[in-house]
């Protein structure tokens, strides 16, 4: 599993008696060699390519065939968590690992969580043919855990093409958000933040290169209203880096810099401590 990576990935992972092992993740996302080399016999990887959370980073190309190689020489299974993939920003869009898995080794992921609203609480998973009866075996085995009224109405929204239209709607207003987010992050936090590039998604990462705790941080800027997590909070293994992780989705771009004004005021207070 990613490291640093989403929490609940973790909780799931202990939850069905499995052993989690940490693998860095960096600019072109898991470290698959570093995976391999920890864990050569695992037989799952859990890993979102698209848009890892919470650095933002895209897995590469290279990495996506080696894991892919690795998976079908070891009969391993990959879950692809397709976190965010409606909303790249910029470049083209990478093959998802299910679309390049030629062996039947990925499971691909998805939710309507984020691209909607949360309240749908509706997602969805293509299994490869050789674990669609196992799949189906254990979702009968379960009540259904969305209304199926909430599904045929969400059935028809993509069949009419709302979905599509909505996507493209959104895309050019997260774009928009985070490149204020950037801008206004450079202008006022530039002596204590050094933030990412936000290619995907709606949320961003950013180091701290002055010398605090992203916990002390976090907490300050809690106080005056600004609501940021701290990267650290995501390390499952060592933690590597300090920083904060800003979510920007639902924030309009006028409303960002009086955040990351106050933001810098919290820096500010952090540091005398």
């Amino acid at each position: 599993m990613e490291d640093p990576g989403y929490p609940g990935v973790r909780r799931a992972v202990l939850a069905t008696g499995g052993r989690p092992v940490p693998v860095p993740v960096d600019s072109e996302g898991l470290d698959v060699d570093t995976g391999i080399a920890r864990a050569p016999r695992a037989r799952v990887v859990v890993v979102a390519p698209s848009h890892q959370y919470p650095l933002g980073a895209t897995l590469s190309l290279s990495r996506r065939m080696a894991l892919l190689h690795w998976a079908e020489r070891t009969r391993a299974v990959v879950i692809e968590d397709d976190y965010d993939s409606e909303f790249r920003h910029r470049g083209r869009p990478l093959t998802a690992l299910q679309g390049l898995d030629e062996a039947g080794c990925v499971v691909y992921v998805g939710t309507f969580s984020k691209s909607m609203f949360p309240g749908l609480r509706l997602g969805f998973f293509v299994a490869p043919p050789p674990l669609v009866d196992a799949f189906a075996s254990a979702r009968a085995a379960f009540p259904a855990p969305a209304s199926a009224l909430e599904q045929a109405a969400l059935a028809v929204f993509l069949e009419d093409g709302h979905f599509a239209r909505h996507l493209r709607r959104m895309r050019v207003a997260y774009r928009e958000r985070g490149e204020a987010l950037l801008e206004a992050l450079r202008a006022d936090c530039a002596g204590a933040l050094t933030p990412r590039s936000c290619d995907t998604g709606m949320q961003v990462s950013a180091s701290l290169t002055a010398p605090l705790s992203d916990l002390s941080v976090r907490d300050e800027a809690a106080r005056r209203g600004v609501e940021v997590a701290a990267l650290s909070d995501y390390f499952s293994g060592r933690r590597r880096e300090a920083g904060l992780v800003f979510g920007f989705g639902c924030v309009r771009p006028e409303a960002l810099r009086e955040g990351t004004r106050t933001l810098a005021r919290a820096l500010e207070a952090a540091r005398g401590r």
